[in-house]
């Protein structure tokens, strides 16, 4: 299924029109609507192919992976959805009844928009580490990227993330992290000509560390 991600990205602004066009015409906010599920329900399938090409790839038939999908602190997503939704609540107030459009609209634009447009920034970005015999499967945002083992020099412990060179790739659900893995590329530079080295933050930093090759495990670079 290679459908355009960022074409797909950009379906979110068919809320816009959704939303504006729901009362001058239902029958076109119902085919924005129809579009925006669309969207949404092929960047799901994109995620679970991905992942299906890793079970079959690089596993040994009926051997499961560990899979691990760290999320953002509950806090950090609850602040963030609150300051949204008053910041939507202040914008229909000032707003409501401009260029025909209600107080609920304006709403409704304001909140939809921005957690489709910025959800990653809001919420956490959508992260999983797929662990199998022969590496590591990183899924952040649209990022999708395997790491086998052979082109790891060591996999390191780090007890203090609170200032990270910016040669790190950050796989995390934020920037702000306390802990984490540090992948080290094998060739010293970088894993590829887009990723240097890789930071990801486990759920549990013990729990990863089990399922990978001990012998590529330190506590320093």
């Amino acid at each position: 299924m290679r459908f355009p991600i960022g074409t797909l990205r950009k379906a979110e602004y068919a809320w816009f029109g959704m939303v504006v066009f729901f009362v001058w015409s239902p029958l076109v906010s119902g085919v924005l609507a129809l579009c925006l599920l669309l969207s949404l329900i092929v960047l799901k399938a994109q995620r679970n192919i991905w992942e299906a090409n890793i079970r079959r790839d690089c596993l040994a038939k009926g051997v499961e992976p560990y899979i691990d999908r760290p999320t953002s602190p509950l806090t950090y997503r609850g602040i963030n959805l609150l300051l949204l939704l008053l910041a939507g609540f202040v914008l229909a107030y000032l707003f409501g009844g401009t260029i025909g459009l209600s107080g609920v609209q304006w709403f409704l634009i304001v909140v939809g928009f921005s957690i489709l447009k910025l959800d990653g920034k809001l919420f956490g970005m959508p992260t999983v580490y797929i662990v199998t015999e022969q590496g590591i499967g990183l899924g952040h945002g649209d990022k999708k990227l395997f790491v086998y083992f052979d082109e790891m020099a060591q996999v390191v412990r780090v007890q203090d993330a609170t200032s990270l060179p910016v040669y790190w790739e950050l796989f995390t659900p934020t920037r702000s992290v306390r802990e984490g893995v540090l992948l080290v590329p094998r060739d010293r530079k970088s894993f590829t000509r887009f990723v240097d080295w890789i930071f990801l933050a486990p759920t549990d930093g013990e729990q990863f560390l089990q399922v990978i090759p001990p012998h590529l495990i330190t506590d320093h670079v």
